[in-house]
């Protein structure tokens, strides 16, 4: 946000003063409120403005934090949405590296940063009914343990000095804050995205409801007294929040324990039926072709 702002302002040099501060200003809230805190349809947010009266302190913000706030915070809701709101261009790198059948994306440039100049975007011409059945099956058959998200393992901070300061917040359960919005970040459910074995969680019955260990909620701007009502989450944040770490040997006992408790209700009526037990418990097959497209939901939502 720092280079971002320092390029715009090198860009607008030609006009001076009050007149400069306002277009850059104007320019910053186009980004945010559009393209980083992306709302459904063409309104653009303007909640950023007050963290723009002092232009020297835009690059103090945790921007990248408050982006994955917002973006799990509506992919809670989209199932109920006929949008999503959000910052698409992560989610497109994701499908990059990981859907590569969808053929999306063709790799370019290898070293570049930020990860999306890595790749060329292919729009597809066919029909968007025939694009969401692409999407389904390929989510259906993500071979097993084929989910890794850390992508700047290995890379040279030198020309990403933006990951170093975020390098201590990686890999961790931790509290996301975006304006009035507070989410919990839960990367122990979902330890495999990390390179870790997945412990058996705790799955929810009727008899036994299950306790989420946080929910997102929100308070009212400029109302809420937010060093009184989050002072547990600040306090996270500050500590960096906890390491996940796992102590399983292998994922076989959690995925047999999902897809007993979700499996053939996920799958009910579906295009191919799941036999959880069969399929989960069979060492036949290397891949889990159904069980594997409902963790990769699993893995958005249970943040």
């Amino acid at each position: 946000m720092d280079r971002m702002t320092e390029d715009a302002r090198a860009a607008m040099a030609e006009e001076e003063g009050d007149a400069a501060d306002r277009d850059l200003r104007r320019f910053l809230t186009l980004v945010i409120g559009k393209l980083i805190m992306g709302t459904r349809g063409d309104p653009v947010g303007c909640r950023c403005l007050p963290l723009l009266e002092d232009l020297s302190s835009v690059g103090n913000y945790a921007w990248g934090a408050a982006l994955l706030a917002h973006l799990f915070d509506s992919l809670g809701t989209s199932s109920r949405e006929t949008g999503v709101a959000g910052f698409f261009p992560l989610l497109q790198v994701w499908a990059y590296y990981h859907l590569p059948s969808l053929g999306r994306g063709v790799a370019r440039r290898r070293s570049a940063v930020p990860l999306l100049q890595h790749w060329r975007f292919c729009r597809d011409e066919r029909s968007l009914r025939h694009q969401v059945t692409l999407i389904h099956d390929t989510l259906d058959t993500i071979p097993f343990g084929h989910v890794r998200w850390t992508p700047y393992v290995g890379e040279d901070d030198a020309t990403q000095p933006w990951v170093e300061w975020g390098r201590p917040y990686f890999g961790r359960d931790i509290w996301l804050h975006c304006f009035n919005t507070v989410v919990p970040l839960h990367h122990r459910l979902v330890a495999r995205t990390l390179g870790l074995h997945q412990v058996v969680v705790e799955f929810p019955t009727r008899q036994r409801p299950w306790e989420r260990p946080g929910r997102s909620f929100r308070g009212v701007q400029q109302v809420t007294d937010w060093t009184v009502r989050v002072q547990e989450q600040l306090d996270d944040w500050e500590r960096q929040g906890k390491e996940v770490v796992s102590e399983a040997t292998s994922d076989e006992d959690y995925f047999r324990a999902y897809a007993r408790r979700y499996g053939a209700q996920v799958y009910k009526g579906t295009r191919r039926p799941l036999d959880p037990e069969g399929r989960i418990s069979s060492r036949a097959s290397s891949t889990l072709p159904s069980s594997s497209g409902t963790i990769f939901r699993q893995w958005w939502t249970s943040w």
